[in-house]
């Protein structure tokens, strides 16, 4: 008999439960379980860190009372056996289990789908979505290098670790193979895609639209996360253009007057031409320090920017108002090469060509355009050898962090956006390592939080396929970004929203927002706790130095400051929760 489950959220772990017999205990209180096999599916369902511990796993595919994926999973694992994840197309994260080669398979798709992590000991194996409740169920304390790693670069988790030790991350298109009889432990990837021929701009529209369709095709009640910026303008162009969901189309929007870039004119026209319900919301201070413990819980792991608060208010006001489906525009930068950091890699790539024209061109048009060497200066940093970028990351740019922990765990400064590398892999880096995973993971917990389903166009195999084949200079071109983009939405987007010269998304205004008074006295609370002092990743002092310098109008330090925060908010909620 062959078993198989799509995904980890907790309607399904509901069905698991009402199908198959699960021993539970009450875990929400004392975070015990009682186990009854070798092999446990845990799960903070609807952000309840309750354990689920089942002597077999099963959506039985025989059955006709549930959805038909497992039955296709299970099908396609007949047909393919072990080579079943690379026949199944879309966003996926799979348990497969063969009853009668007392085999385990856990798959997740290439495009970021929802996190599927493990852990394994001597006696028994574990796997869950949620890294909290894998670590409550094993009792295991977080991951000092994974912190320190989060800390220095960015954000970026970008090895097969999770924020706890011993607990492991299944990495996009990775397969994993576990045999129940003998506890080995075998893990491969899926076939690299063949990318199509280089993707015009008609052939990028023409997925995009079929994204943005397929999104929503079917669902009655939906809303759309609205920034006034391109990509969530031309998705609701595309469904305004059909008549593709059968209530009348909601959008969502975060207003903030102290934006760098005030939208809400674009935003109340865009509305108003195409008779939208429109729901919008303006974060106060005072609401950031009482939301970010919560936020903390439900995403389980620290916070690295405020675009993840701003998605989780907006999926609670569209939960408000009885929305099934949201749909979410996040994802555009990282395929097109939107983010000035991108530049960098675009000028090493003109180096590497010996295209010194193209190089000089280039670095005078971004100049022209945003009056600021920032990529430049990155490109120089990315340079130089690995034991001066860790020196200049443990002194100059980061000098509250512990030098000695961080070469201890993380050696040379080689990761993330300080690796030298040219512009596709550094796309490719952030697509399926980077930032596109995390993006998927928020969005992940912050949905499962409202009990919304996210449903997000440029996560698509296809979109991302066809962006990943658009070569550099189709992408970068006399300073600005994203080109072929822009140019492949022109027939969905008013002219003036195309040209600017803006990149918008779902930001809060971080450096005025963290300078109000209600997170300045939060922040130093945590700052001064005992707690915080006593951690190993930082040192206090100079880090309380550096808050004090921001909060009086210093440099920018909001991303490592919010980093830091939530940093120790996360390790607090863990102390409680082994207490």
């Amino acid at each position: 008999m062959i078993y198989a489950m799509n995904g980890l959220s907790g309607s399904e772990l509901n069905l698991l439960q009402e199908m198959l017999p699960v021993s539970i205990r009450d875990a929400s209180l004392s975070f015990t379980v009682k186990q009854s096999g070798n092999l446990a599916l845990a799960s903070a369902a609807d952000s309840d860190d309750s354990i689920y511990t089942v002597d077999r796993l099963s959506l039985i595919c025989e059955s006709s009372t549930i959805s038909p994926e497992p039955a296709l999973i299970a099908a396609a694992y007949k047909s393919h056996g072990r080579d079943f994840a690379s026949k199944l197309e879309g966003r996926f994260s799979v348990c497969i289990h063969d009853a009668e080669k007392e085999v385990l398979f856990l798959a997740r798709s290439r495009p970021a789908s929802a996190p599927l992590y493990f852990c394994r000991d001597r006696t028994s194996f574990a796997f869950s979505s949620s890294q909290a409740a894998l670590a409550v169920l094993k009792n295991l304390s977080p991951d000092s290098a994974a912190i320190m790693k989060f800390l220095a670069f960015d954000g970026a988790n970008e090895n097969p670790m999770s924020f706890f030790r011993d607990i492991k991350l299944i990495e996009p298109g990775e397969t994993l193979e576990f045999n129940l009889k003998s506890g080995e432990l075998s893990c491969f990837s899926l076939p690299e895609q063949i990318l199509p021929e280089n993707s015009d701009s008609e052939t990028l529209r023409r997925i995009f639209e079929d994204a943005v369709r397929s999104s929503v095709k079917g669902i009655d009640n939906a809303g759309i996360f609205f920034s006034g910026g391109t990509d969530s303008r031309a998705a609701l162009s595309v469904l305004s253009s059909e008549d593709l969901i059968r209530k009348p189309l909601s959008t969502f929007s975060v207003i903030s007057e102290k934006r760098r870039i005030d939208e809400t004119r674009l935003i109340n026209e865009a509305v108003k031409l195409g008779g939208y319900r429109q729901f919008s919301l303006s974060i106060k201070p005072e609401e950031f320090f009482e939301d970010l413990p919560n936020l903390v819980r439900i995403q389980q792991s620290p916070v690295s920017n405020l675009s993840i608060y701003a998605q989780y208010k907006l999926m609670r006001l569209a939960a408000l108002e009885n929305m099934g489906t949201v749909i979410d525009c996040q994802g555009g930068d990282e395929l097109f090469a939107g983010y000035p950091y991108f530049f960098s890699s675009f000028f090493y790539e003109k180096l590497k060509q010996f295209d010194l024209p193209g190089f000089i061109f280039e670095n005078f048009a971004f100049f022209r355009r945003s009056m600021t060497f920032y990529p430049q200066i990155l490109l120089i940093l990315q340079a130089m050898p690995a034991h001066v970028k860790s020196l200049i990351l443990r002194k100059l740019v980061k000098p509250w962090m512990n030098g000695e922990l961080l070469l201890r765990h993380v050696g040379s400064a080689s990761a993330g956006r300080w690796k030298l590398c040219d512009l596709s892999a550094a796309r490719r880096q952030a697509v399926f390592m980077g930032r596109m995973p995390e993006i998927a993971a928020a969005a992940y917990a912050n949905a499962l939080s409202c009990k919304l389903r996210c449903v997000m166009p440029f996560m698509d195999k296809d979109m991302q396929d066809a962006a990943l084949s658009v070569p550099s200079d189709a992408l970068i071109h006399g300073g600005e970004s994203r080109k072929i983009f822009r140019e492949a939405l022109s027939p969905l987007l008013p002219e003036p929203l195309r040209k600017r010269k803006d990149r918008l998304s779902m930001w809060l205004p971080e450096n005025d927002f963290l300078r109000q008074a209600p997170c300045v006295s939060f922040m130093m609370d945590i700052s001064s706790s005992e707690s915080f002092k006593s951690r190993e990743f930082w040192n206090w002092r100079i880090f309380e130095k550096e808050l004090r310098r921001f909060c009086n109008g210093g440099s920018d330090r909001s991303q490592d400051i919010i980093r830091v925060i939530s940093c120790e908010l996360f390790l607090q909620s863990i102390h409680r929760k082994f207490r």
